[in-house]
């Protein structure tokens, strides 16, 4: 095969450090093909080859790389992956994205039973992952799928056990699976920019969660069990359709962040005051006809954005606040005069926010 677009004389330095290290580091060097002397450096560990024209890999030398741990492939044109693939048994980090044309991972990769880290990012046409496949990731950490027309997760996703981060932006999500109960030690989950309409109950299971982010989705509501969620600290569900907060929410002791604007919320629970680790509350763009009850108890809020809601009265008690940095509040809404008033003493006494 053809030795891309760089001297052959670089290729023997790459070569020789390859060899000496067992890290192939090729990543950006205009590689059209992938030489065989790459495939036939024994005993690989890493192989970086991201960021060059590559368009297929060679199904009868890419079984050499059965040692490697480590393999980014992202930035390329590949458009397959070839079944061969089930030689890689000691892959433990795959990174496939940028490839725009790939469609799908071989069932193959069910023998990828090492894999802790997975990028699929930014593809054309991916829309979900081999069941078969997914049972046998036992291990897998951190699972990227973004940007790439996924359409739904396989039931057996409940099986990873050990995911800790997964992150599913941008793509055409209409659910998520139940089994992400089992998702016990997961801690930041992002779905932003789907079509989600239900979180499932279970989402309660996942005791580890801290960072939740479902931004721009068709969510109607928010389910009771997410006042299970003990570790909560960042709750994104902005652009919804959310109509109401469920009155347990407020078991969230530890959430410092929630952004829940621009939905239709026509009020919050009465106990929403008890979440004493709020520090910024977004509620721009909603219905409310209130200002929150006992909002004034919440001791350490810092950031309170109520603009473009319904409230006409400001309970003089927000003066007791200390620690606020951002009261928005005047636009959108009717206040009374006397509420006014009450945002310009407010307004005075805001700690500098930067």
């Amino acid at each position: 095969k053809r030795m891309g677009s760089n001297s052959s004389k670089n290729h023997k330095e790459l070569l020789s450090n390859a060899k000496k290290n067992h890290i192939l580091k090729a990543s950006n060097i205009n590689l059209d093909d992938i030489p065989i002397q790459f495939y036939k450096i024994n005993g690989l560990v890493e192989i970086w080859l991201q960021d060059n024209n590559i368009s297929e890999l060679s199904s009868d030398l890419i079984g050499n790389w059965s040692s490697a741990e480590l393999i980014y492939l992202n930035g390329n044109s590949i458009s397959e992956l070839p079944s061969e693939v089930e030689h890689w048994i000691s892959l433990q980090e795959f990174n496939i994205s940028d490839n725009k044309d790939i469609k799908e991972l071989p069932i193959e990769v069910k023998n990828w039973s090492k894999l802790k880290q997975l990028y699929i990012n930014n593809l054309n046409s991916f829309k979900t992952l081999p069941a078969d496949g997914v049972m046998n990731w036992k291990l897998l950490k951190v699972l990227h799928i973004n940007n790439s027309k996924l359409e739904y997760l396989p039931d057996e996703i409940s099986e990873l056990e050990n995911l800790t981060m997964v992150a599913l932006n941008d793509n055409n999500l209409k659910e998520i699976p139940s089994g992400i109960g089992n998702w016990k030690k997961v801690e930041k989950l992002f779905v932003n920019d789907n079509f989600i309409k239900v979180l499932p109950m279970e989402i309660g299971g996942m005791e580890s969660l801290e960072k939740c982010y479902f931004t721009n989705n068709e969510l109607e509501s928010l389910p009771d069990e997410i006042d299970q969620l003990e570790k909560l600290d960042e709750l994104y569900v902005a652009k919804n359709n959310i109509k109401e907060i469920p009155e347990r929410f407020s078991n969230c002791k530890n959430l410092g962040k929630l952004y829940i604007n621009d939905n239709e919320l026509t009020d919050v629970p009465d106990s929403f005051y008890l979440m004493k680790n709020l520090e910024i509350f977004n509620c721009n763009n909603n219905n409310l006809d209130e200002f929150p009850l006992n909002m004034h108890l919440m001791e350490n809020i810092k950031f309170i954005h109520l603009s473009d809601n319904n409230i006409k009265t400001i309970p003089e008690e927000i003066l007791e606040l200390d620690n606020l940095r951002v009261f928005e509040i005047e636009e959108g809404n009717q206040l009374d005069e006397n509420s006014k008033e009450i945002v310009n003493q407010v307004k005075d006494k805001l700690i500098p926010a930067w």
